[in-house]
């Protein structure tokens, strides 16, 4: 009995993880650059992928602020101020339809520096039905590279990723080859991108790599510069 209920339980932690999302995100703005004169706007298009209408929400889950900065959005019609995280007002997007009205926001109030913010959006009938972007508001346009921020690599966006995920990454000094290293938790290479800039958003084709857990490590010449973790759900 006991090995059959430690089964049932293994089951239905395996489709509860897996379960299929109908909310997915494209075309996101993950960085984001400004010279802190104005706000900066970053962007999403939120697709309805199921066969029925779905009221969905958005929240801002995290940020981590320059000092000085502050963050708000637009969903819908609507925009809210930086006290509130919840869209009061859901917007409801048909099947198959695509709602390209947010817009996350940040004010630098020309203070120059480094932030970051994640949004979720979810079916408010089932918030596990929900897809999260993190965004970066990088406010150093115009000054010095001994100013500007050190080498970074984001977090995948989004994460589960079904398709695509989107990264942003800069390298301050390149010394050689730059690329994106993917690994399964074993160590063992899957997959090997090259990277033609020291500072881009780019998009990578998940489409082709098995469901589970992967290391995304962004090398510069024969250092790694940052590892994140990438998981793949469909």
């Amino acid at each position: 009995m006991k090995k059959l209920y430690s089964l049932i339980l293994f089951l239905s932690i395996t489709v509860a993880t897996y379960a299929q999302n109908n909310i997915i995100g494209i075309n996101p703005t993950i960085w984001n650059t400004g010279d802190g004169s104005t706000y900066v706007d970053s962007y999403v298009d939120i697709v309805n992928t199921g066969n029925t209408t779905i009221d969905v929400s958005v929240e801002r889950k995290t940020e981590t602020l320059t000092s000085g900065h502050e963050s708000n959005f637009c969903w819908g019609v609507q925009c809210y101020p930086p006290f509130i995280s919840l869209s009061p007002s859901p917007e409801p997007i048909v099947s198959g339809a695509t709602n390209s009205s947010f817009k996350g926001q940040l004010n630098p109030h020309g203070i120059l520096g480094l932030s970051r913010v994640t949004y979720c959006f979810f079916d408010q009938a089932n918030q596990q039905d929900s897809v999260c972007f993190e965004f970066f508001y990088d406010i150093t346009l115009g000054i010095s590279e001994n100013n500007a921020v050190a080498n970074y690599l984001s977090s995948p966006s989004p994460n589960p990723a079904n398709s695509m995920a989107a990264f942003s990454y800069r390298i301050t000094n390149p010394k050689g080859e730059i690329k994106m290293v993917i690994t399964n938790l074993l160590g063992k290479k899957i997959q090997e991108v090259k990277l033609n800039a020291p500072v881009k958003n780019f998009i990578l084709n998940t489409s082709n790599l098995q469901q589970g857990i992967y290391l995304c490590s962004l090398v510069n010449g024969d250092q790694t510069i940052r590892t994140v973790k990438l998981t793949v759900n469909r």
